[in-house]
């Protein structure tokens, strides 16, 4: 049955005059007349006693008119609802971010996508970056936000920049150049360097720190290795060591930890958004769009 046939049945049900309907629908009296026939037919039941003078519902058509109500509204609602999943207007997202990125970048997007698609829901998943990244691949999580050292676009992944962010050393609030506005990388020299494990997803993070000292004819008097973020601060705290990390990394706030950027054009690194090309999420492209107008501005100031 054809879904304008039980359009015009409500609305012939409601004005109880063919004439008056065929008129609403845009149609003929005999057309009418046999698209009502059609839907008595599909229904097996009279839906309307008509004579010369009066068109009235039989109980069939008043439970007729009930139901399909009910189902016009339904699919009414059903259209709008795909409409707007398709178009990245409603839907969820969910997205994994280390939580020392939450205050500086994912929050900000959040807020302003939200603003933007009030009737999408964000989840923020707090991780660690080898755990994003799982999250990432076994599709509990949309996006993973994260720098663009230590992960690369694949055949499966897909890398979006969006920011920019410093990089900083995290030295004890006793060290030397404890209380200096910046750092400079000759400032470094025989120092104790401290890396989060290789095997903890920072293998090309490390690689890519100890290859821009490098270049500036540094090497570490000795490198440490720990566990993850977390367990940097008692680290650093135990061997008097430091580590050069993203300057948001100073959210993990320790009293006993200073953070100092770094100078240098060499110590910046991209913060990217990372998803699958298998998911077809409408809402990825909205947010990612979403992240690089948060912070054009700040990129060109």
């Amino acid at each position: 049955m054809k879904l304008h046939y039980i359009e015009e049945y409500l609305k012939l049900a409601e004005t109880l005059n063919f004439s008056k309907t065929a008129e609403i629908m845009y149609i003929t009296q005999p057309v009418l007349s046999r698209h009502i026939a059609i839907v008595e037919a599909e229904m097996g039941a009279k839906l309307l006693q008509r004579n010369t003078r009066h068109v009235v519902l039989t109980e069939a058509g008043k439970v007729a008119y009930e139901n399909f109500t009910a189902m016009l509204t339904q699919y009414h609602i059903a259209l709008e609802q795909i409409k707007l999943l398709t178009s990245g207007q409603l839907g969820s997202l969910k997205i994994s971010s280390p939580y020392y990125y939450t205050s500086d970048f994912t929050e900000p997007i959040v807020e302003r996508f939200s603003l933007a698609y009030p009737k999408c829901d964000v989840q923020i998943l707090s991780c660690q970056p080898i755990e994003g990244l799982k999250s990432l691949l076994t599709g509990n999580s949309d996006l993973f936000l994260t720098t663009n050292t230590g992960l690369t676009a694949n055949s499966e992944l897909r890398q979006i920049p969006f920011a920019s962010e410093i990089l900083a050393v995290l030295l004890p609030s006793m060290h030397p150049l404890a209380n200096q506005s910046f750092i400079n990388p000759t400032d470094l020299v025989n120092e104790t360097f401290i890396f989060l494990d290789n095997n903890a997803g920072y293998r090309d993070f490390n690689a890519e720190i100890l290859s821009i000292f490098v270049r500036f004819g540094i090497s570490p008097k000795k490198t440490i290795f720990t566990q993850q973020v977390d367990t940097l601060g008692l680290a650093i705290r135990k061997t008097g060591g430091i580590s050069i990390m993203p300057y948001s990394v100073r959210h993990m706030d320790r009293d006993y930890i200073k953070t100092i950027p770094l100078i240098g054009h060499e110590f910046i690194v991209k913060m990217c958004l990372y998803y699958r090309y298998d998911n077809s999420n409408p809402l990825i492209h909205n947010f990612i769009q979403t992240a690089i107008k948060t912070f054009q501005n700040k990129e060109e100031s």
